[in-house]
């Protein structure tokens, strides 16, 4: 295995561990239940939470969260599909990011790494991890350590 699929499958791994987001973008009367568009809402008025919700909306697609919209009578109906979408998931990392969600910017440094959303540049993934490790993220200072540790292995052969 090569360096940059262990890179890749330590940053898997973690960041797996980190997907389930608090469901910031229901409606009191249905916590259980994710609106898109009450979401986009919330999201662009800056609501961190609503904008990493987002974000990993769009990289899960319909199965990450069941999704529900409030129709002309003012029904919710279930059924509402995500599609997953790596640019527009990129997009809304990209935005909580700016606001120091940590959680956002590791998922920012496995586009970066992967090349889904965005560019693959390796330059920008160590970027967002270090930055989320300044920002005391438990999991950057764990994947830092693991890919430190690929990186001494690889300089010793």
């Amino acid at each position: 295995m090569n360096f940059f699929s262990k890179l890749f499958l330590t940053l898997f791994i973690l960041l797996s561990f980190s997907a389930v987001a608090s469901n910031q973008c229901s409606y009191e009367d249905n916590k259980n239940k994710f609106n898109l568009e009450y979401c986009i809402e919330r999201a662009k008025s800056g609501n961190v939470s609503a904008q990493y919700s987002l974000g990993m909306a769009y990289l899960k697609g319909a199965n990450y969260l069941p999704t529900f919209y409030i129709d002309e009578n003012n029904n919710s109906i279930i059924s509402k599909k995500v599609d997953a979408d790596y640019i527009k998931s990129f997009f809304w990392f990209n935005e909580a990011s700016k606001n120091n969600d940590t959680e956002s910017m590791l998922w920012l440094s496995s586009s970066y790494l992967s090349g889904k959303g965005t560019i693959e540049d390796i330059d920008k993934s160590f970027y967002y991890i270090n930055l989320a490790a300044k920002n005391n993220s438990q999991n950057a200072k764990l994947i830092l350590a693991a890919m430190y540790e690929i990186i001494s292995e690889q300089a010793k052969r």
